[in-house]
């Protein structure tokens, strides 16, 4: 993966050269970037669009124990039910990695 960073931007454009299937949507809410999910999600991204492991950005989300973007994301119907390749859902990446809290708002 290539970032690169903007000096005029809070957040990193991304590089269309991923080999994990990584979408904007993904490594945005791997990195907690909700003004950038903003955006995406208004051009009509797919919310539940998967990597090649199956895994959404609300996988990514939970697993980063990033409260305000599983909220945001489960907002607008994000569906927390999906499970990737390795059968876990967002919700049990959360407890396997003990963020308690995102494992209720994953509920």
């Amino acid at each position: 993966m290539k970032l690169k960073r903007s000096n005029s931007s809070e957040y990193a454009s991304f590089i269309d050269d991923d080999t994990h299937g990584f979408t904007d949507l993904h490594y945005a809410s791997f990195f907690g970037n909700k003004r950038k999910i903003k955006k995406i999600l208004k051009k009509g991204s797919n919310i539940n669009e998967t990597d090649l492991c199956q895994r959404t950005a609300l996988h990514f989300a939970a697993g980063r124990n990033n409260l305000s973007i599983i909220k945001y994301l489960l907002k607008h119907k994000a569906d927390p039910s999906l499970i990737d390749w390795n059968g876990r859902t967002p919700y049990s990446i959360a407890l396997q990695y003990g963020y308690q809290k995102a494992a209720v708002l994953l509920l």
